[in-house]
């Protein structure tokens, strides 16, 4: 299904122009000409693994919702990104009908996302950001290009200062007791992605050793 015809499904009972206009506004963003990851293709790849989980999830519109919005402010620089998406969701809330409390929950599942964040205790948030993590643990062939995507995101930043930043990064996540929450991501992905970051961690000090 396209993104496109996705969302007017997600969104039945909204009145056409409004529901076009909020979905111009991602397509904007999500086509950004600075983005080389973070766009249309991986919140496909979100949605088709949420998919997978769906019957895991018990609201699965609000988790959705996080998904198409979790990334939809992206500068590589910023460490704000999660918290510009929740807003910018917020500035929707009211057209797509939401809540105060539904309101808030979508924000706290976008919030959840965010790098250096604490890990949530309750199903759905570390669902997410499993999701959201999947690529960690995707084929040899896949983890590269979304290796070089994140290169060409920070293309601005020297190298040596990219690699160092990257390397702390990828460290980070080797060392915590698992790297995925849930036992239905950590089945399909954990042991490719301790393979994979590894294997990046030892190119990027090969490079600087160069």
């Amino acid at each position: 299904m396209l993104l496109a015809d996705r969302w007017i499904s997600l969104h039945p009972g909204m009145l056409n122009g409004i529901r076009g206009r909020l979905f111009a506004e991602l397509d904007t963003r999500y086509r950004e000409p600075h983005r080389r990851y973070h766009t249309w293709n991986h919140i496909q790849s979100c949605l088709r693994l949420f998919d997978r989980f769906r019957t895991l999830i018990r609201r699965p519109y609000l988790v959705e919702l996080a998904l198409w919005y979790h990334d939809a402010v992206y500068s590589p620089a910023s460490p704000d990104n999660e918290i510009e998406s929740g807003r910018l969701f917020r500035s929707h809330a009211d057209a797509l009908g939401m809540s105060p409390t539904d309101g808030n929950e979508v924000e706290r599942l976008i919030l959840s996302t965010r790098y250096g964040a604490s890990r949530p205790s309750d199903r759905e948030a570390l669902l997410l950001r499993d999701i959201d993590l999947a690529v960690l643990g995707s084929s040899a062939e896949a983890y590269g290009r979304y290796a070089s995507a994140i290169r060409e995101e920070f293309s601005a930043m020297d190298p040596e200062t990219f690699r160092s930043k990257r390397v702390a990064f990828l460290g980070e996540l080797l060392s915590l007791r698992r790297i995925y929450s849930t036992r239905e991501a950590a089945i399909l992905f954990e042991e490719a992605a301790e393979r994979n970051i590894r294997n990046e961690i030892e190119r990027l000090s090969n490079d600087r050793l160069r």
